[in-house]
């Protein structure tokens, strides 16, 4: 994860600095003026951890264009103060401004496109809605009605934010090798999401902790004590990698749908048959064919 790290926190920051940009429209100040440039670097920062931060690039880009065009020209002096000097670097590394491993051609229709989508949605390996099903609280959030706690202009960034993570979505499942994140733990090429589903999902969990004993408060509830439990297992069980090998998964993508060995419980499965110890500090086998 030491990708995905640096790149939600980086995106946490683009989220923060647009919110305060769309909350103080009517105030000009040099504070205002250094978010904006701020907003622009942590964009590009973004970018500079994983490629497909360029949805993100995109998204905030065009959402700064016309909905806060004023601050466009700081917005973009703070994006290239980090653009410039990497690209520098690549250069002089990698012969390109750009290494092969940011370039656009590795992503687009190939023919395990549909099934790329599905397994990165709803697969028991790497499926988004199944490890951290708490996101659909930041739908909600967007279908949400009653909006009286959402300031003014935070509502479209909410929806750029669900945009983005459709964007993401697309753009992960468009390598044609490699789509499910090779040996890794859960959806790894959505955990840049999170940070867009949570802010998207404030103004939902705002109404649902006025109404704490209501059906919906109990079922978000249940939805996030499974996220904790699966993601937990990630966290602190070496168990769930050596899930990848056994076959390994690159050489065996159908165990990506298998439901009756999944990664999602693969460290609760080792506890029971092999004890708590040996599921938290096992040591994986060579991957085999």
């Amino acid at each position: 994860m030491w990708q995905h790290g640096p790149s939600l926190l980086f995106l946490a920051i683009a989220v923060y600095c647009a919110q305060q940009l769309l909350s103080d429209t009517a105030v000009e100040g040099p504070r205002l003026k250094w978010t904006a440039v701020c907003l622009g670097a942590a964009v590009a920062a973004s970018f500079t951890c994983r490629p497909t931060n360029a949805v993100a690039v995109l998204g905030f880009t065009v959402f700064v264009a016309f909905r806060l065009r004023g601050q466009l020209k700081r917005f973009l002096i703070g994006a290239f103060a980090i653009a410039v000097p990497w690209m520098m670097v690549n250069s002089a590394t990698y012969g390109a401004v750009l290494p092969h491993y940011y370039r656009a051609g590795k992503v687009g229709l190939h023919d395990e496109f549909g099934l790329a989508l599905a397994t990165n949605l709803v697969s028991p390996a790497r499926g988004l809605l199944l490890f951290s099903p708490i996101v659909v609280l930041g739908v909600l959030g967007i279908l949400q009605r009653n909006r009286a706690d959402v300031r003014d202009g935070l509502l479209d960034l909410d929806r750029l934010l669900i945009a983005l993570c459709l964007g993401y979505l697309l753009a992960s499942s468009g390598p044609s090798e490699n789509w499910w994140a090779g040996h890794s733990f859960g959806p790894r090429f959505m955990s840049d999401t999170l940070v867009f589903f949570a802010t998207a999902a404030t103004p939902t969990v705002a109404l649902l902790m006025r109404q704490r004993r209501s059906a919906a408060a109990i079922a978000a509830t249940v939805l996030l004590a499974w996220s904790v439990l699966v993601n937990f297992q990630g966290g602190a069980m070496r168990s769930t990698l050596c899930w990848n090998g056994e076959p390994d998964i690159d050489s065996h993508t159908s165990r990506l749908w298998d439901f009756g060995s999944s990664q999602m419980l693969s460290g609760v499965q080792a506890v029971f048959d092999d004890g708590i110890v040996d599921a938290i500090f096992t040591r994986c086998d060579t991957p085999t064919d």
